[in-house]
């Protein structure tokens, strides 16, 4: 359980930033996935294990990309994702934390811009 509730935070706070960023126009790595083309189901009478089931529909999604300009992230179902949770494993973490952090300080400017 305490696994589920730090995944859970760590999308929270990803989609805080993102929503933040898109809103204030800081350029900052966003995460974005299309929809998906079709309905995929998967019958009960060919896959009868749940696990297995739910991982032939993830294999029917398309893949996430990362843009400067914010996407809406279809499989978590938010307007803008920005991954900032871990800016010691991900550089583009680290990044996403210099420019809010050059944002809040009294410049009120991120530290790169989408042109530079």
């Amino acid at each position: 359980r305490a696994w589920t509730l730090v995944s859970e935070l760590m999308i929270a706070t990803s989609t805080a930033a993102g929503k933040f960023c898109k809103e204030n126009s800081i350029a900052v790595p966003f995460r974005g996935q299309p929809p998906r083309e079709a309905r995929f189901s998967v019958s009960d009478r060919f896959v009868s294990h749940r696990v297995a089931r739910e991982l032939l529909k993830l294999r029917g999604m398309p893949r996430s990309s990362t843009s400067l300009e914010a996407h809406p992230h279809s499989g978590l179902a938010v307007q803008a994702y920005s991954q900032v949770t871990s800016p010691i494993r991900r550089a583009t973490d680290l990044l996403s934390h210099y420019q809010i952090r050059m944002y809040l300080s009294d410049r009120k400017r991120a530290m790169y811009s989408r042109s530079r």
